[in-house]
């Protein structure tokens, strides 16, 4: 391990307000610019490690037939990177620890930063770290659907959705008069969400499970009419 001279400066977080259930019509709209992700992204907090003065701690990462690649841990939980602090740092440099500390930082910012280092393998790359919770949800939820899988690799997001004549569609809420799509980091929250909203739903509804890297994906590539309504949700309950 070592420090980088990447600064990443600590913001102020914003809450989401509570939502009411609606089922409306979605208006069509194309794949978003990134700006308009990150302004979706602003209101989440993600944690990383840094030393005092706001500089992230860093990894060289070797893989085989690969060139190194520098590396940061974004996680979802303080208590986890916390937990990387103590178990990882401390054991390997003692008196780094002495210094470092958990700082919280917008999802909005990481992602942009992720952005203007994509294809550069020489620049620093963010690793999103799931909770336990988060995996082990996803893990669940993709072996009932029939899919054999042992780990999930990166950070998953939930999206509730609805059967309606055989097929199956996003259930829509609606907060300030808007039609939206919340995409959860957790999905005893989204249930949570639909028996306070969608109390006779509450045992139809089916969570779908995407990484969160192809959500920002296709958010940002695709033309499907839902992406202007999807929001995500920063009631997590993760802490």
């Amino acid at each position: 391990m070592k420090l980088s001279h990447r600064c990443l400066s600590a913001i102020g977080l914003v809450g989401t307000t509570m939502l009411g259930g609606t089922f409306m019509t979605i208006l069509p709209v194309q794949a978003i610019p990134e700006a308009e992700v990150i302004a979706k992204l602003q209101n989440i907090p993600v944690y990383v490690v840094t030393d005092d003065s706001g500089t992230l701690v860093e990894a060289k990462i070797n893989s085989q037939g690969q060139p190194p690649q520098t590396s940061t841990g974004v996680f979802f939980s303080s208590q986890d990177a916390q937990s990387f602090i103590d178990r990882n740092l401390r054991a390997k440099q003692p008196d780094l620890t002495k210094i470092v500390k958990v700082m919280p930082v917008s999802l909005g910012e990481i992602y942009r930063r992720q952005q203007e280092n994509k294809n550069k393998p020489q620049e620093l790359n963010y690793v999103f770290i799931p909770t336990t919770q988060q995996a082990s949800s996803a893990l669940k939820i993709l072996n009932r659907s029939g899919q054999k899988l042992t780990q999930f690799n990166n950070v998953p997001v939930f999206i509730a959705m609805i059967s309606k004549s055989g097929q199956d569609e996003y259930l829509i809420f609606q907060r300030d008069r808007r039609e939206i799509v919340p995409i959860f980091f957790s999905e005893p929250t989204l249930r949570a969400m639909v028996v306070k909203t969608y109390p006779n739903l509450a045992n139809k509804v089916n969570v779908r499970v995407l990484d969160i890297n192809y959500l920002f994906e296709y958010m940002t590539t695709k033309n499907d009419p839902i992406i202007n309504n999807f929001e995500f949700n920063a009631n997590m309950n993760i802490k």
